[in-house]
């Protein structure tokens, strides 16, 4: 079992899990999915490949994903820059439903 230090999954990837490389590929395959999409797309998952997904989306590596929390129950929306839309975006994060 690799030993991955509290909060280096971004940087190392997970135990007994894939690597950061694989990790970055999965969430580049998922992404090219979502772009053949024409509209809206819902995308449900873990938070630690949310935050890989979303780093990802706006062309970083996913180690930016270790700067990008998010809660349990939260949303994030990813859209393109509305004067460019070959401009990818975090439109939104970390946002907490109405809990009425």
């Amino acid at each position: 079992m690799r030993s991955v230090p509290a909060g280096f999954v971004f940087q190392t990837g997970c135990p007994d899990g894939e690597f950061v490389e694989e990790i970055s590929r999965r969430a580049d395959n998922v992404l090219s999915k979502v772009r053949s999409f024409d509209g809206p797309v819902a995308l449900f998952s873990h938070g630690h490949f949310l935050r890989a997904l979303a780093a990802r989306w706006i062309g970083c590596s996913i180690v930016l994903g270790s700067n990008l929390g998010l809660d349990t129950g939260s949303l994030g929306l990813l859209d393109y820059e509305r004067s460019n839309r070959e401009v990818p975006i975090i439109l939104r994060w970390k946002v907490l439903p109405d809990p009425r």
